[in-house]
């Protein structure tokens, strides 16, 4: 499996396309409105993360640089979205997840996610963990915030995520 860590920045339209077919197996958007989606929610230096089977792009995921306030003090997270796979069941999920990781832990930051109820035990197999939604503020009701590479100082305080991603 090969790893690309690209900057949205240094995205072509060939990558681009590549990522929004695989994108689309799992939401069911236009091509215009995934494109949409990144134009408005990523930044320049945030990160697409593509996993490769030879030559067959096989996951993906991206990172943004997302804004945590822990009472009432701004801390900077690496924010995991868009998490998605070509085939379900083959381990593209977890192999890209650990990979994620290695990352996280390189770069010294804590990482964030939101996920759906059917998605928590895929995350907490993968060294994710699963905030309290007691602790947590956000725009959201239906998902759940996990997070990965959280000192423990920080850990179990109230949480507000200001981004979404």
């Amino acid at each position: 499996m090969e790893f690309k860590f690209l900057k949205h920045s240094e995205i072509g339209k060939d990558k681009l396309d590549d990522i929004i077919f695989l994108k689309k197996i799992h939401w069911d958007y236009s091509v215009e409105e995934h494109l949409n989606w990144m134009e408005v929610n990523l930044k320049m230096n945030d990160i697409h993360v593509l996993a490769y089977d030879e030559f067959d792009l096989v996951a993906y995921l991206n990172l943004v640089e997302s804004k945590v306030t822990i009472e009432n003090k701004s801390y900077s997270f690496l924010g995991v979205g868009n998490v998605c796979t070509k085939v379900k069941h083959k381990g593209y999920g977890s192999i890209l997840i650990k990979e994620v990781d290695k990352y996280i832990i390189h770069k010294n930051k804590p990482g964030i996610l939101l996920c759906k109820d059917s998605l928590i035990g895929f995350y907490l197999k993968n060294d994710w963990e699963l905030l309290d939604k007691n602790d947590v503020e956000a725009d959201f009701n239906l998902l759940n915030a996990m997070i990965f590479n959280m000192s423990v100082e920080l850990r179990n305080r109230k949480i507000l995520i200001e981004k979404e991603f």
